[in-house]
């Protein structure tokens, strides 16, 4: 996994209801938070998947300081 297809594994994870995977793919993408959310796969999902955008960012805020 990197930072260039968090976006995608994550959809990829999401659209096939693997929990497991969807899950480790949030966890790598709060983890690298700033290089994903600044990229153009992480714009592109937003405009096509706001639901799992509001999802993962859900978890940044529940999971609090762990990420920051």
């Amino acid at each position: 996994m990197s930072t260039s297809t968090a976006c995608e594994l994550l959809l990829l994870a999401d659209t096939h209801n693997d929990t497991e995977l969807k899950r480790s793919v949030q966890d790598f993408i709060l983890e690298h938070k700033r290089e994903v959310f600044d990229s153009d796969e992480w714009e592109k999902l937003r405009e096509t998947n706001s639901q799992l955008v509001m999802e993962t960012m859900y978890l940044r805020r529940r999971l609090g300081s762990f990420y920051f």
